[in-house]
């Protein structure tokens, strides 16, 4: 490894070499200083490949980041062919070993204390590298979404999980649709729902709800909302800390018979041993005739929706269809019956419209 170069695991600002040099020169005695630039170009090809074997087994908890910049200056600086007359020297390995553990533990320090409050504020890396998040169940709008307060590190260990007063849901909580599985519809924007859309609701809230999860996600959907998958964490602390006993909600709520796999445009899996477990699992719902699946004729939810779609320009077409019929049944035959007609064309144009309303809105029941 020459001195210019570094090694793959050695991720440190090129910019301190040059200080390890100046330390270097000037620490060294007249008779140190006597050596051949060859083996101080050596000196530091061994002060990287000491570095490097340091950065690869650096641990990255944040809590013992100071017990780890101790240990590893001065494992490092043992590692150095050195005397012990040459401080400054040491002191400049010391320095750069500290610099190395500050590099490497800063962005983990900084995600232990760092919270998001939407899911707009959740950076594209994390989503990327389907890192892993936290927090707790505040709010559950439907089936298949749910509101999390999110809780990094710091906030965990000191339970900080209390929504500040006078905000609002949407501004500081992550609004999260649970990926790969779809639960049946409520109704929502003057459009009626699904039957089983309160009881998946109702089951999805008792389930979640005041709960810590855990939650991988997957992308940002066009309504702003998190698609991840959600865990729910076990009440025992013991557990929690250990990485037990946590059940995947999406799982759980497809094995009660309250939601089908998600096949619609985006759809997220988390992979495909995940989308078959998701498939096996709501086969067997069926087959025991679970939650929806024990009506003899079940609509799915995206047949549903695709229902909802159709039936709002179907009855578009029908008030259409009887406003013609209408008009042409209240033809006058004679001036007579023309002239009493006219004196009432305005109310009976009012009586028609709500009347056709009527119709609209009943189709929505």
């Amino acid at each position: 490894m020459s001195p210019s170069r570094r090694s793959p695991y050695c991720r440190l600002p090129i910019v301190s070499l040059p200080s390890i040099l100046l330390f270097g020169r000037k620490g060294m005695s007249s008779e140190s200083s006597k050596r051949p630039s060859t083996e101080l170009l050596n000196l530091l090809k061994k002060n990287l490949e000491a570095t490097s074997i340091f950065i690869r087994g650096l641990p990255r908890n944040a809590l013992s980041a100071r017990k780890g910049v101790q240990n590893a200056a001065i494992s490092v600086s043992k590692r150095l062919p050195l005397k012990v007359s040459d401080d400054y020297v040491r002191g400049a390995v010391d320095i750069f070993v500290s610099l190395a553990v500050l590099y490497v533990t800063t962005p983990a320090m900084a995600r232990s204390v760092r919270r998001f409050p939407t899911a707009s504020h959740i950076p594209s890396n994390l989503i990327n590298n389907r890192s892993v998040l936290h927090g707790m169940v505040v709010a559950v709008r439907d089936g298949d979404t749910l509101r999390v307060r999110h809780a990094p590190l710091l906030f965990r260990l000191l339970n900080a999980y209390k929504l500040p007063s006078n905000t609002k849901l949407s501004q500081t909580t992550i609004n999260i649709r649970l990926a790969a599985v779809d639960a049946p519809e409520c109704a929502s924007f003057g459009h009626r729902g699904q039957k089983y859309g309160p009881i998946a609701r109702e089951w999805l809230r008792e389930y979640t709800l005041g709960r810590k999860v855990a939650f991988r996600v997957h992308a940002i959907d066009q309504y702003k909302r998190a698609l991840a998958t959600v865990y729910r964490k076990p009440k025992n602390p013991i557990l929690r800390v250990l990485g037990l006993g946590k059940r995947n909600v999406g799982l759980e709520l497809t094995r009660a018979g309250y939601a089908t796999l998600y096949t619609g445009s985006g759809a997220e899996y988390g992979g495909e041993r995940l989308k078959r477990l998701y498939m096996k699992i709501e086969q067997r719902a069926r087959q025991k005739k679970l939650g929806m699946w024990s009506e003899k004729n079940v609509t799915t939810p995206m047949q549903f929706k695709r229902e909802v779609r159709a039936g709002t320009t179907g009855v578009k077409r029908l008030i259409e269809k009887n406003t013609v019929k209408r008009k042409q049944e209240s033809r006058v035959d004679s001036e007579a019956e023309k002239g009493g007609q006219l004196s009432q064309a305005v109310p009976v144009s009012v009586i028609r419209f709500f009347e056709d309303l009527h119709m609209f809105l009943k189709r929505f029941r």
